[in-house]
């Protein structure tokens, strides 16, 4: 929580992009090239931190479909981490607002918290198969290329299907992957 915060604030807005890139396995998922992206505003007083993010971000504004629909309610499901990363419930004076939907692959679905999220995401194909990746590029110190797409895959059915992390790093150290030099 902390590396996503500023000094000042929790930032939900890099919070988001961080669990897209990072859970989602988005890597690519950046502005279009050439938008010049405008700060926050400064803060208003009495103002929670995600008041002034949707005004600045939500809808009606040129960043409503990015932000309204991935950034921001990722970012907002950790507000009530503070931006060292300490539980707050409260921002301004006013408690927090940690509730959002968002729009998965098998479609849009609702949480309360970053607990509730994490428990959609532990469930959802695509963060299983990021999952399986990261932890195939840990064991086997190498990115994953094309050619891995396959054992990528069965890597993220194993994972969504609960199967241990000791299990699946002993399905990678068992594979062709794992004893031979460079990608399949």
């Amino acid at each position: 929580m902390a590396n996503n915060g500023t000094l000042i604030g929790s930032d939900p807005i890099r919070r988001g992009v961080d669990v897209i890139r990072r859970i989602f396995g988005n890597a690519d998922f950046s502005p279009p090239a050439g938008l010049v992206i405008p700060p926050l505003p400064a803060p208003i007083p009495g103002q929670t931190t995600r008041e002034r993010v949707t005004a600045h971000t939500g809808p009606g504004t040129c960043g409503a479909s990015c932000h309204g629909q991935y950034i921001n309610p990722l970012g907002f499901s950790f507000e009530n981490f503070d931006a060292i990363g300490q539980a707050r419930s409260m921002d301004n004076g006013k408690p927090v607002d940690t509730t959002g939907e968002f729009a998965f692959a098998a479609g849009t679905k609702s949480f309360k918290d970053a607990p509730s999220l994490m428990a959609l995401m532990a469930a959802d194909a695509q963060t299983n198969k990021t999952y399986a990746a990261h932890l195939a590029e840990y064991v086997l110190a190498r990115d994953m290329a094309e050619g891995d797409a396959a054992f990528v895959d069965t890597l993220g059915h194993a994972s969504a299907a609960a199967v241990s992390i000791k299990q699946l790093t002993v399905t990678v150290i068992s594979s062709d992957a794992f004893s031979k030099r460079g990608t399949p």
